[in-house]
């Protein structure tokens, strides 16, 4: 994980690929996630930093779905019945996504997070 410091807040990146059960399969291949964390659990930010589906595809999830993701606090579901809905025609990615940044999420509150 990486420590960034920014307006007075520190906020911590964490790399899927780092983690070995962080890594959930898309369509085509694994899909690299960075996902940035406020001391608390919150996600900050998430982004695809390595992919083998196709620009348009990654393009539109990018566009369109996961910024939803940004501004979760850490007890709102991201899987299961109450959490985010999958992209239609994009589910089996969106749900490596899922997985992935709920994975993260739960390594960073577990490992990370202790004060």
């Amino acid at each position: 994980h990486k420590k960034i410091k920014n307006n007075k807040k520190v906020l911590y990146q964490l790399d899927s690929f780092d983690f070995e059960k962080a890594q959930f399969k898309g369509y085509a291949a694994p899909i690299r996630l960075q996902v940035v964390f406020d001391e608390k659990g919150k996600i900050m930010q998430v982004g695809i930093k390595d992919h083998k589906e196709t620009k348009s595809f990654i393009d539109r999830v990018e566009k369109v779905w996961l910024p939803q993701l940004s501004g979760l606090d850490p007890d709102k579901k991201i899987l299961g019945k109450e959490g985010i809905d999958a992209l239609t025609e994009c589910t089996k990615s969106t749900e490596a996504i899922k997985k992935s940044v709920d994975t993260l999420r739960n390594l960073f509150l577990d490992k990370f997070n202790k004060k």
